[in-house]
């Protein structure tokens, strides 16, 4: 899985002129496990989903602070506009004093005009000039109301209109074309990529089921055919090893070509190279063959019992199904042991991969070679001990 260095980057242009999809990408190889490359096609759609649903969430959170705060704007808006109007009628109640003081005003000055005839100064005149500076007083404070009252008026529309403003910048930035929709609608987008194509679940599981029938067809061989007991004195242990396992190399000629017409003619088998799937086949034969009669030669009928524990452990760890990462930690360790292993991962490259199955090749030999060897050192002390004599029928 790659996640480019934009990708973050492209989240924020969603809504702008250009938007910017938010890709994944993810490289499988059918191929190489099948099973696990439909388990991550699957995980690919739910983490383009989750993905998504975050992005989503952002940007609807944004939507909804912006329209939240334009709310606000009309808020503040509306109460400078019951401060206009609180102001107006503080201004015509100060209006009314003003009035008022100077109705007041004229009839103290009407009063000293009256009580004052010769210019004396009487009880009246001072009631006079107490009303005058009552009157002073009253339009002081009617002019204090009048300019709170517009301080205030002034101070809630300039709150008001530069949230407007505000509000209504940030919601024009916001493009509302069928591209944005689109893109803010499923803002991330995965590319997968796949090495190792195959066409069918037959093709990738074949490489697992080809193995599990070489391994099952050499435990009935093993069963049936008799690979120590000698038909004549054998002259040596290599005449002895050679006239029983020309047998099993007959057996395994057959058995490959009957698998591999019926895997290529019969089920129409599409590989990398039938070279490479003729030649696995044919060694994964001796290959189980050799590990069979291993068993069952050099441990006897615990060996036979032997031989199916050992099946059983090279379907669960030789990755033929799910890689062994993610089985056990005992998995993990037993993998690098166990013939199977090596005998999928060649029919995969055979069937699928393509690329060298040199590895698996040597490998699977060493494995013959060694177990060849615990066996040919049977009939060598078998012929020294003189062990086979009551076993020879001729």
């Amino acid at each position: 899985m790659t996640v480019p260095k934009n990708f973050s980057q492209n989240a924020t242009t969603l809504l702008s002129k250009h938007p910017q999809s938010m890709r994944l990408y993810y490289r499988i190889s059918s191929g190489r496990n099948f099973v696990i490359s439909k388990m991550i096609t699957g995980a690919t759609t739910a983490i383009e989903h989750q993905v998504g649903l975050k992005v989503t969430q952002m940007y609807v959170g944004v939507l909804l602070r912006t329209v939240h705060q334009t709310a606000n704007g009309f808020g503040v808006a509306g109460t400078g506009d019951q401060r206009l109007v609180n102001g107006l009628n503080q201004v015509q109640t100060a209006t009314q004093k003003l009035a008022t003081g100077q109705a007041r005003l004229t009839a103290g000055m009407n009063k000293i005009s009256f009580a004052v005839p010769n210019g004396s100064v009487t009880g009246q005149l001072k009631q006079g000039l107490n009303q005058l500076g009552q009157v002073s007083a009253g339009l002081a404070a009617g002019q204090t109301v009048v300019n709170t009252g517009l301080s205030q008026l002034a101070q809630g529309e300039a709150q008001g209109a530069h949230r407007l403003l505000a509000g209504q910048q940030r919601l024009l930035a916001l493009n509302d074309s069928t591209k944005n929709i689109d893109r803010l609608a499923q803002p991330v987008q995965s590319t997968l990529t796949d090495d190792s194509a195959v066409p069918n679940n037959g093709t990738g599981m074949s490489p697992f089921a080809v193995a599990i029938g070489l391994f099952v067809g050499a435990l009935a061989m093993g069963t049936m055919f008799d690979a120590y007991t000698p038909v004549t004195r054998p002259k040596s242990a290599i005449n002895w090893w050679l006239a029983k396992f020309s047998v099993i190399g007959v057996v395994c000629g057959l058995q490959t070509g009957f698998l591999g017409i019926a895997l290529k003619m019969g089920l129409g088998l599409k590989t990398m190279s039938d070279a490479q799937l003729w030649l696995m086949l044919f060694v994964g034969s001796v290959l189980f063959l050799s590990v069979i009669y291993g068993f069952r030669l050099l441990l006897g009928n615990f060996g036979i019992w032997l031989t199916t524990v050992f099946l059983v452990l090279q379907l669960g760890s030789s990755g033929g199904i799910y890689p062994v990462q993610l089985t056990s930690n005992f998995a993990t360790v037993l993998n690098p042991f166990l013939p199977m292993t090596y005998l999928i991962d060649g029919l995969r490259h055979a069937i699928s991969l393509g690329g060298s199955i040199t590895t698996d090749l040597w490998t699977m030999t060493l494995f013959i070679v060694g177990v060849q060897l615990l066996i040919f050192g049977k009939f060598l002390l078998a012929t020294r001990q003189k062990t086979f004599e009551s076993l020879v029928t001729k």
